[in-house]
């Protein structure tokens, strides 16, 4: 696969890149401000590789400069569109449109040949397609054997045709990988070299499970406050506890039959109230009765005959001469009469009394019930004493609770222990088995051995000096890539890792040039900082190697950075993109921001 045109529907210097076999691109820039600023972002010289990431379906979030810078109050790229044309390995064309506004939505369109131009298609093959999707089906297009093998995706693979300014401290290592774990890069680097990176990435997962399950211990002991060794030890607190909860919940059942007997008591309570009351009502009618025949006794038999004879003569009757003989036996009569009633009151009165004296007896024994009664339901002491024993029930069966929580996280415990056994004395120990396997025989792997001979054998054309890369295990275990290059003398005080990282990415494309893979390889500033001598040796071999492996090399230089034209050899098609700082027309989107 390699670049064919990027361009864009708003002003930017369109570009068409040289597909002949062992044409170089250059991207040249022409600085004449200040050296400290003249690789300014604006120029776009450093840009524009991250501009093709962009359009090969670089996830990116709204810190992207793209997304984020503005004019004014508005976003400034938010109407741009842009789109790269690429040749497919299959000798098709595909486009790739990729919109600011929009940057999730990829469109695809698939030619036989090389567009004219720089077409705004309309007529899409596949248009607005999620970018994780699009990520997919364009590795589909691209058919890598490389990905088919391994199963990495071409985005995992293409940073490393793609330096920016910042990749060059590490040949193996780059700069998007500083912050991230081994694993995220190293089984793939072994994958690259010919190894088989999946047994590396599997070592990582394990060693990472068996982490975790240790991790998930150390916290299981944390929030429990246990320890592996104190299982036999909270079995007799658990115990101990157990025997607690069951005195407390006997002393509770006491009091259950003592709550229940208060509620028959109450009931009692109500019964003697109405049996009082009754009691009462009666005591009072009999009292009433007494009263009243107290009272009639009291009240003897009178009759006055000069009252009577009064009365007569005030009416002026004559009372008969036989009504005052008759007053005498009226007398005694009424005497008789008088003596019989009172007979009769006082037994009345007599029977009266008896009952009432009964009634009283009656409540005061009533009374005397309701009181006790009373004083048991009212007895806040006991009520204090029942709820204290619940306090302490609730208490210890809660530190049950929690003890029998703590034996349970042992058996957690164990059994992640056993997990952890399990992975370290079968899987791991497999694995690093094969991975020792795999660097015993580094002479056997054919293509480790091509990659490095031809990674020695470029510096060597650039320094006159040996260097190597090399593999190791380290005290964990793990895979480290070194590289390692002869100081003389001659050499110190130049520094080699721009020089490295170039002989290392043609060394990859040159190993793989007979599958399908990428075909090309952009370095940003890669001749800056370096003796010329050494820049056109570099570019001499470079040339050599495209043009012999069919790679398609892009780099990116100040023009002062770079020999004499007829030293270093290059033709003027080869300069496919020039920049400048005089004004906003040598700028890639022709203005400054």
């Amino acid at each position: 696969m390699k670049l064919s045109k990027l361009y864009c529907n708003k002003p930017f210097k369109n570009i068409e890149f040289n597909l002949k076999r062992g044409e170089i691109n250059l991207i040249l820039a022409n600085v004449k401000a200040r050296h400290e600023q003249r690789d300014t972002h604006n120029l776009g010289k450093s840009t524009l590789v991250d501009l093709i990431d962009f359009l090969l379906l670089k996830n990116i979030d709204k810190s992207h400069w793209l997304l984020n810078t503005k004019r004014g109050e508005s976003l400034l790229f938010i109407d741009y569109e842009f789109y790269l044309e690429i040749l497919l390995n299959s000798g098709e064309f595909l486009i790739i449109k990729r919109a600011v506004n929009a940057p999730t939505k990829i469109f695809f369109k698939r030619y036989q040949i090389r567009a004219d131009g720089f077409p705004l298609i309309e007529n899409w093959d596949y248009l607005e397609i999620p970018i994780e999707k699009a990520q997919t089906l364009l590795n589909d297009f691209l058919d890598f054997d490389f990905s088919k093998s391994t199963g990495y995706p071409y985005r995992k693979s293409i940073s490393y045709c793609l330096r920016s300014q910042g990749d060059y401290d590490n040949i193996f290592q780059l700069k998007k990988f500083s912050r991230s774990k081994d694993k995220d890069w190293k089984p793939f680097m072994f994958s690259l070299l010919g190894f088989q990176g999946h047994v590396l990435l599997r070592k990582y997962e394990l060693e990472d499970a068996i982490k975790e399950q240790a991790k998930a211990i150390k916290d299981k002991e944390k929030d429990l406050n246990i320890n592996s060794n104190d299982k036999d030890k909270i079995v007799g607190q658990i115990q101990l506890k157990a025997q607690e909860v069951n005195k407390l919940s006997n002393d509770l059942d006491d009091f259950n039959f003592f709550i229940k007997d208060q509620e028959t008591i109450s009931t009692l309570v109500e019964e003697i109230e109405t049996e009082i009351s009754i009691f009462n009502n009666k005591l009072y009618r009999i009292e009433f009765d007494i009263n009243k025949l107290n009272k009639s006794i009291r009240e003897d038999f009178s009759f006055d005959i000069n009252k009577v004879k009064e009365l007569f003569d005030e009416v002026k009757l004559l009372l008969p001469a036989e009504f005052f003989r008759s007053y005498e036996e009226l007398s005694e009569f009424n005497k008789k009469i008088t003596t019989e009633r009172n007979k009769e009151i006082k037994k009345t009165l007599n029977e009266k009394e008896l009952e009432q004296s009964s009634i009283i007896s009656q409540l005061q024994i009533l009374n005397e019930k309701k009181s006790n009664y009373t004083q048991l339901i009212h007895d806040t002491s006991i009520f204090k004493k029942y709820k204290l024993y619940q306090q302490d029930m609730l208490r210890a069966e809660s530190e049950l609770m929690y003890l029998k929580a703590k034996l349970i996280a042992f058996d957690f415990i164990e059994e992640k222990s056993k997990e952890i056994a399990s992975l370290k004395e079968h899987e791991l120990k497999e694995t690093k088995f094969e991975i020792e396997t795999e660097l015993s025989n580094t002479l056997s792997n054919t293509k480790y051995s091509s990659i490095r001979s031809s990674f020695s054998e470029i510096i060597y054309d650039i320094l006159q000096v040996p260097a190597i890369i090399s593999i190791s295990k380290n005290n964990s275990d793990n895979i480290d890539f070194a590289y390692s290059i002869e100081n003389t003398a001659q050499q110190r005080g130049y520094t080699y890792n721009k020089l490295l990282c170039v002989a290392f990415d043609l060394a990859i494309l040159i190993n793989y040039s007979n599958q399908s893979y990428f075909r090309f390889v952009y370095h940003d500033d890669a001749f800056g900082n370096e003796d010329n001598r050494l820049k056109v040796r570099l570019m001499a071999t470079i040339k050599r190697l495209c043009l012999k492996y069919n790679i398609q090399y892009i780099f990116t230089a100040i023009q002062d950075d770079l020999p004499n034209a007829n030293d270093f050899n290059l033709s003027k098609n080869e300069i496919i993109l020039e920049l400048n700082d005089k004004d906003d027309n040598g700028k890639l989107f022709l203005m400054s921001f």
